[in-house]
């Protein structure tokens, strides 16, 4: 991924040093999505910058501090990666920064090259470290997943899935029995879930199962009792994967 699509987020309670980590990102050709001095400005944020990885400070001022933040993104939204800066080193605050399984740590005062390859590096081990945190796991055959639903860890099996759709900031993935509802984008889920190559896109905001479709006409896909929109610039490549589809699954039997 080029730099100028890793959106960045600083959360640094010293304006100084919040203004010098964003005139690095900006130099260095990253998309800087603003800053924050506060935790709870951090997350009031989200909606808008929507941002990839957190640059955070460990030591923020106020009664909910950096480890406080880390905590809640890793719960609330675990494919963020998070970046933990800090001036202390001391074997206390390392443990507790371990705690969360963060994607990078620099201690300040940190030099620029470093810092940006810190960024680079957390952004392409994504989908490794995404499997050793909360909130996101893959078994080893790649046809389940757990994911954090009604605050618990739930396995969803790939084969259970009838079709993921979005809706403004979040995906709904409609299962056979339920729907699990996820912040974040929907060309993000084939990385994030491991999708199989029989999900396939059929409409700007839609993904379906090709193994859960009845039928299909020109405008819809019908799965189950639900009535999925087929749009014209998805549908030739639909067709086009349904019939390779089918002929891989007759080569099975």
């Amino acid at each position: 991924m080029e730099k100028g699509k890793i959106k960045v987020y600083v959360v640094e309670d010293l304006a100084m040093t919040r203004a010098a980590l964003s005139s690095i990102l900006i130099n260095a050709g990253f998309s800087f999505m603003g800053g924050a001095a506060t935790a709870e400005k951090a997350l009031a944020d989200l909606n808008e910058s929507q941002p990839d990885i957190f640059l955070l400070d460990y030591n923020l001022k106020g009664s909910k501090n950096g480890l406080w933040l880390a905590k809640k993104l890793r719960a609330d939204y675990p494919h963020i990666k998070i970046i933990f800066l800090t001036a202390m080193g001391n074997d206390h605050v390392l443990s507790q920064i371990k705690e969360v399984v963060p994607d990078g740590y620099l201690m300040k005062p940190f030099n620029k090259p470093t810092l940006i390859t810190t960024i680079e590096l957390a952004h392409a081990r994504g989908k490794e470290s995404a499997k050793n945190r909360p909130g996101y796991d893959q078994n080893e055959s790649g046809s389940n997943f757990f994911i954090k639903h009604d605050r618990e860890m739930i396995k969803v099996e790939h084969s259970s899935i009838q079709f993921i759709y979005s809706d403004k900031n979040y995906v709904f993935i409609q299962c056979n029995h339920m729907v699990i509802k996820q912040r974040m984008k929907l060309n993000e889920v084939y990385d994030r879930f491991s999708l199989p190559d029989h999900f396939i896109q059929c409409h700007r905001r839609y993904i379906v199962n090709l193994n859960q479709i009845n039928s299909l006409n020109q405008d819809e896909i019908l799965i189950a009792k639900h009535s999925v929109p087929l749009s014209a610039n998805y549908r030739k490549e639909v067709n086009l994967k349904i019939s390779v589809h089918r002929a891989k699954e007759k080569q099975k039997t």
